[in-house]
């Protein structure tokens, strides 16, 4: 992908070849002393902590210059650059973003009271509308931390991608399959009002009628609220208006 500058490299290279074959040379004369007593110890210990220590640096300085080619870890797509050519890399900075495009990843959240179901392997259906396919996926990483905010956790779908129509940023709906889940309402922000016990509220429409009813909100999610109780799959509830409705009102319901 990118090759640095190896002038200073192999000049360190060298350096370190040079300064170690002058400790190997010096081992060598000073061995048959250390054999024959005629050394001192602790002149003996320099001498081979001097040749062990230019071993390492000819080890470090080729190991350098062999990561002077910057190779990609996997086959994919690159999708960033970050430095161009003549530019001084930063030390931490990444250079390149390589995208493997075979497969996908789509990441949602999940609440806490439910993620105790989720498990590795489960089959999911991942809807994407920007190519408008409904896709087979799988629960392939399950978040072990709780977002502190949302108190959810994260979830990742592996989803096939071989004709490479799936891009990274995509928006998608996914659905899993958890047996005995009666699944868990989701209603706008905005359908969501504050009583005057600090509770939260929502205006239900049942047959052209509003209803005032309490509710729990749960996890908030890139949809929505989802609400632990008070709402059930399916009701409608009112975002727009609602300063203006009372219990009891008849309305109709436009096209």
């Amino acid at each position: 992908m990118a090759v640095l500058d190896e002038g200073s490299l192999r000049d360190q290279l060298a350096m370190a070849m040079a300064k170690s074959e002058q400790a190997e040379d010096a081992w060598k004369r000073m061995e048959p002393m250390h054999r024959s007593g005629s050394l001192p110890d602790i002149k003996w210990v320099e001498v081979e902590t001097g040749r062990n220590q230019a071993r390492s640096s000819v080890s470090m300085a080729r190991r350098n210059l062999d990561e002077a080619m910057l190779r990609s870890p996997l086959t994919g797509i690159v999708s960033k650059r970050s430095v161009e050519p003549g530019e001084r890399a930063q030390p931490g900075v990444s250079a390149f973003t390589v995208v493997d495009m075979r497969t996908m990843l789509a990441t949602l959240s999940i609440p806490e009271k439910d993620i105790s179901r989720i498990r590795k392997g489960m089959s999911a259906r991942v809807y994407v509308r920007a190519v408008e396919r409904n896709l087979a996926g799988e629960v392939k990483e399950i978040g072990v931390a709780a977002d502190p905010f949302t108190r959810t956790y994260r979830v990742k779908v592996e989803v096939p991608n071989p004709d490479g129509s799936l891009r990274v940023g995509m928006l998608a709906q996914v659905r899993i399959a958890v047996s005995g889940s009666k699944g868990t309402p989701i209603a706008p922000l905005s359908s969501l009002s504050v009583d005057e016990r600090d509770g939260k509220y929502a205006w239900i429409l049942t047959d052209s009628v509003i209803h005032r009813r309490r509710v729990r909100p749960g996890a908030l999610l890139q949809e929505g609220v989802a609400i632990d109780s008070g709402l059930a799959v399916g009701e409608i509830v009112v975002v727009s208006g609602t300063p203006m409705l009372s219990e009891g009102m008849h309305v109709a319901v436009g096209k």
